[in-house]
């Protein structure tokens, strides 16, 4: 029960970083050239938008895990 709490609890946060932030970046670091001590380095940026259906989707389903209850035995 703990788990699918902390599932639930972590599809909604997910979901609510999305829809403030809609994405994320990275850099991706290269050295596409080494010359004995010299080194070319290149740093590449990149932006992943996410669309604000996935932050209303992630909301939903964490809301759902968190309302359905687990089988009794």
């Amino acid at each position: 029960m703990r788990f699918r709490s902390f599932f639930g609890v972590a599809l909604i946060f997910a979901g609510a970083i999305s829809l403030a932030y809609g994405g994320f970046h990275y850099t991706a670091q290269r050295t596409p050239l080494t010359l004995g001590p010299l080194h070319l380095k290149f740093a590449e940026h990149h932006h992943i938008k996410l669309p604000v259906w996935f932050g209303f989707a992630c909301i939903a389903s964490g809301t759902v895990v968190l309302l359905i209850r687990g089988k009794r035995r």
